[in-house]
């Protein structure tokens, strides 16, 4: 449904999202003022039957360059912010209605969450209401803009917050809609995945908790 761009997307099974581009930014790129207050937003670049909404003409007409395929009507991502990842997330449903009555502004974006679930975080955002019980798979695909022009380049998911530049190609994969720490580092898997942190300075925990020890742990 998205050739080249998010793996392979199913058009009958799978969604594709993104909850990463702030509301100001896009309030000012379609000159919206209601865009700047949905945090997160959700913007639609595929689903299922998604060229058959009633909002589809302003779709191509808003977001026209972007359009991959005339029959899917999928997106490829923009990433528009400079030095910035886009996150999308690839999710495929089983038995799942897609909303193919949705009024969505520009033809993409669900402004007032109808559609899709919005949480605190991208992280926690764009899942299909009503079909929150019938995830299959996720999967996370990370672009950040240059200053170039074209499509962003594909980057690691765990650089997006951490480096610039990178363009490892890696989709950062969940398996299931359990995260132990919602919000924060995107998508922890209560069962499989660890974090930690070794970059707060010794002395500084030491002042803190009051434990001398700590200051020669470095």
């Amino acid at each position: 449904a998205c050739p080249g761009f998010f793996g392979e997307v199913n058009p009958a099974t799978m969604v594709v999202t993104d909850a990463s581009t702030p509301g100001p930014f896009m309030a000012n790129l379609f000159n919206d003022s209601r865009l700047a207050s949905r945090i997160p937003l959700v913007v639609f670049h595929y689903f299922p039957g998604v060229n058959n909404t009633p909002t589809n003409p302003m779709r191509k007409a808003a977001f026209g360059p972007l359009v991959l395929n005339s029959n899917t009507m999928c997106l490829m991502p923009g990433a528009p912010v400079v030095g910035t990842c886009g996150k999308y997330l690839k999710t495929e449903y089983s038995n799942c209605t897609f909303p193919t009555c949705a009024n969505l502004a520009f033809g993409a974006i669900d402004l007032d969450a109808n559609y899709t679930t919005r949480g605190s975080a991208v992280e926690t955002s764009g899942i299909v209401r009503g079909c929150e019980n019938k995830v299959v798979k996720q999967t996370y695909y990370c672009y950040r803009r240059t200053s170039s022009t074209g499509p962003p380049p594909q980057v690691d998911c765990s650089t997006c917050d951490i480096e610039q530049g990178s363009t490892t190609v890696q989709a950062s994969t969940r398996t299931s809609n359990s995260d132990a720490c919602p919000g924060f580092f995107g998508g922890v898997n209560p069962d499989t995945m660890v974090v930690t942190d070794a970059s707060t300075p010794g002395s500084l925990m030491a002042n803190l908790t009051g434990d001398s020890r700590m200051a020669s742990r470095n």
